[in-house]
């Protein structure tokens, strides 16, 4: 399996980037080495993930959850 992480659009933006997961023979470099494409089932269905800050807890440790 192959993560895929999408950077944010804004570069102010300092959140943790989205991300997928493919099949690794799913994914390819691009003929100049660049950039990436993959073949995606035009029936199946991809889900796209996102971490956040959920809180801080009284000894100041933030704790992580995922959003999809």
């Amino acid at each position: 399996m192959q993560k895929i992480v999408i950077p944010n659009a804004d570069r102010s933006d300092h959140t943790p980037w989205a991300s997928f997961v493919l099949p690794a023979k799913a994914v390819h470099q691009n003929q100049y080495g660049k950039g990436l494409w993959a073949k995606i089932p035009a029936d199946g269905h991809t889900t796209l993930t996102k971490s956040y800050m959920a809180g801080q807890s009284e000894d100041g440790k933030t704790s992580e959850r995922m959003r999809k």
